[in-house]
């Protein structure tokens, strides 16, 4: 008898969990339910004042009830749902379910990893709590559930234990912490003008009156002084000159009276020190004639001479030499020049503001995110581009620029650098990129760096890196800010210690 064979019964086939299907139908499901959750959201805000008082006491019978009509777009469900998150959960900030699902279903098609999501998610649960209590703390008299359950009972018990002024300030600090912690302001050219300045203030000085006498009276006399130091330069000047004077003969007593009082003008006079003797007068003419001699008398600063004179030590009977008023003005002017304080070249231009740092264009809406396809695309067309020519790596890590990708590679032993940097245009052409730049070895690290330029590059604004700290606080002479590293470190260097500076771009290069 032939043996009879054990069928082994059928086994059902095992379902594969790693399958890449199931990921990308849950995340299709994931799109879908925050499309419904948008709509059923968006109709509440409408329709909410008919449908609160049929779903406002939630019970699974409410989902079979067909007499039960609701005027939600989405029927009675949608009305369940949208009351339940809204009434019930967060009020309005509730609509961040909507992101996160969307989020979470687009990131599951794509297959890329979870761990930025449930940040997301950390920090929007975070945000959906604190504008739920901001929202009811606002519109608390309200008849909509602004903040929902969660954002009353916390506003209720906050309420009760700091006071709605403790409350608000307690708001006010967490969106003051919040702004400088994510942003971080540079406050150091923040200037706070008078808001008052172009109001003129009425006087209400009551002795004005007698101080402008008194700056009258104080004129008058400066303006004397004055005087008297142009007469004591240039002498003074007579109504009549000697040429206005009357012809009238010599023996006239008028005319002789004349003569001697314009003597100063008509006849250049050496007046002699008191201390000089003089000596006697010899003449050999008329026995008759009398010599008068006139000693030097002290004059007022109205009838002085026309020229100062200067005493020289020299012979008894001998003059002084005269001074010409040119030489007069010219010594009162160096002495002039001697109290002058030193010359301000900015007083000409005292009202000069600088130009704020507000004129310059903001690019921070225009950051670039991390494409990490791109990265990983690279890394691959390095690591074969390498293999094809016999070349093996232990480790590779990437630096990402503004506008530049540096990839650092550590050879395996025994791989020569110049048979790594032979291959630039291999890899430029493997990579499809413009240029790459090679730099073997990279000083102080002991690895090779391959810079590969960014598809999306990002724009360095000037505005972002004059604001940074690093050059508000700089302590150089002249700070000059050049732009960013490879790092998105801002750079800064000191011009005054530059004999040149070397300017150069993909056309045109300049040596300052």
């Amino acid at each position: 008898m032939s043996k009879k064979k054990n069928v082994k019964p059928t086994s059902l086939p095992k379902f594969n969990w790693k399958d890449e299907r199931i990921p990308k139908v849950v995340g299709v499901v994931s799109v879908l339910t925050a499309v419904y959750l948008a709509i059923a959201f968006m109709s509440y805000i409408y329709t909410w004042k008919q449908d609160q008082d049929k779903v406002l006491q939630f019970s699974w019978s409410l989902l079979t009830q067909s007499e039960l009509v609701a005027s939600n777009w989405l029927g009675r469900l949608g009305a369940i749902i949208s009351n339940a998150f809204f009434y019930w959960g967060f009020g309005l900030p509730s609509m961040i379910f909507v992101v996160l699902l969307t989020r979470l279903g687009f990131d599951l098609i794509r297959q890329r990893p979870l761990g930025p999501f449930w940040i997301l998610t950390r920090n929007s649960m975070i945000i959906m709590s604190f504008f739920s209590l901001l929202l009811e703390f606002v519109f608390r008299k309200s008849e909509f559930t602004w903040g929902g359950a969660f954002g009353e009972s916390t506003c209720f018990w906050l309420t009760n234990f700091l006071g709605q002024v403790g409350l608000f300030f307690l708001l006010l600090f967490t969106i003051g912490t919040w702004f400088f912690w994510k942003y971080n302001p540079n406050l150091s050219m923040l200037t706070i003008e008078n808001p008052f300045r172009h109001v003129e203030m009425p006087s209400w000085d009551f002795f004005k009156p007698y101080d402008d006498d008194a700056d009258d009276i104080t004129s008058n006399i400066s303006t004397k002084k004055e005087k008297q130091t142009e007469k004591a330069i240039f002498g003074q000047k007579t109504a009549e000159s000697e040429w206005d004077l009357p012809l009238k003969p010599a023996n006239d007593p008028e005319t002789k009276t004349s003569q001697s009082s314009s003597r100063n003008f008509q006849e250049l006079e050496f007046d002699l020190l008191d201390r000089v003797v003089k000596s006697p007068v010899v003449t050999s003419g008329k026995a008759d004639l009398d010599l008068d001699i006139e000693f030097p008398q002290t004059t007022d600063l109205d009838d002085g001479p026309m020229f100062e004179t200067i005493p020289m030590p020299s012979q008894s009977g001998m003059g002084q030499i005269p001074v010409s008023p040119e030489t007069e003005i010219e010594a009162v002017k160096m002495d002039d020049l001697t109290e002058v304080e030193p010359y301000d070249p900015t007083a000409d231009l005292s009202r000069y503001k600088y130009p704020t740092i507000d004129l310059l264009l903001e690019y921070s809406d225009q950051k670039v995110e991390i494409d990490r396809d791109e990265l990983e695309a690279n890394k691959d067309q390095i690591i074969s581009t390498l293999l094809n020519y016999k070349i093996e790596i232990t480790k590779i890590r990437a630096t990402i620029g503004p506008t530049v990708t540096l990839y650092e590679i550590i050879p395996a032993p025994g791989v020569k650098i110049s048979k790594i940097k032979n291959l630039e245009d291999d890899i430029a052409l493997s990579l499809s990129a413009l240029g790459i730049r090679i730099i073997a070895p990279i000083p102080g690290k002991g690895t090779i760096g391959i810079e590969v330029p960014n598809k999306n590059k990002q724009i360095v604004s000037l505005k972002e890196v004059l604001m940074s700290e690093k050059f508000t606080q700089s302590k150089m002479a002249l700070p000059i800010a050049l732009g960013k590293t490879i790092s998105n470190e801002v750079f800064v260097a000191d011009l005054a210690k530059m004999p040149h500076l070397l300017v150069a771009g993909p056309q045109v290069k300049v040596n300052l």
